[in-house]
């Protein structure tokens, strides 16, 4: 499996150019939800820079590379304001994404979905990627891996 390595440089430089394309949709989230572990480094610096309140929910699906079976805890701390921006690090499979927003969706809630990298295999494609990575490529998240 080919690696690419995203640093801290490109991180700083995807967030602000994706600053931009949220608020040049003239999107304006009340709640950040980001998906642990890879979207709370995201999702922290949305929540600085947006000043609305990040919620967490706690997803996984791999066991080291392997891919396994969903499972998340979606407990929050206060309750969701809507419009809702969904964030991870990574749209691989979509299945992560898509059920997340799929349950938040069903509460009634409007929401918008931002990722840092998407593959054309995913089910799920977010409103906004900054992006696109082959299919057989593994992601190392120099900031927080």
């Amino acid at each position: 499996m080919k690696k690419v390595r995203y640093t801290y440089k490109q991180y700083q430089r995807d967030v602000k150019l994706l600053i931009r394309r949220i608020k040049y949709a003239k999107f304006k989230p009340k709640t950040i939800i980001g998906i642990a572990t890879g979207g709370l480094p995201l999702g922290t610096k949305l929540k600085n820079k947006l000043k609305v309140p990040l919620l967490v929910i706690s997803a996984i699906s791999y066991s080291g590379q392997q891919k396994g079976n969903l499972a998340f805890n979606a407990s929050f701390t206060r309750p969701i304001q809507s419009p809702v921006l969904i964030v991870d690090d990574i749209c691989d499979t979509g299945q992560t994404m898509s059920s997340i927003y799929n349950y938040i969706t069903s509460l009634g809630i409007e929401a918008k979905t931002a990722t840092l990298f998407y593959k054309d295999k995913s089910i799920f494609k977010p409103n906004w990627f900054l992006n696109k990575v082959e299919n057989h490529c593994w992601v190392y998240f120099e900031p927080w891996e």
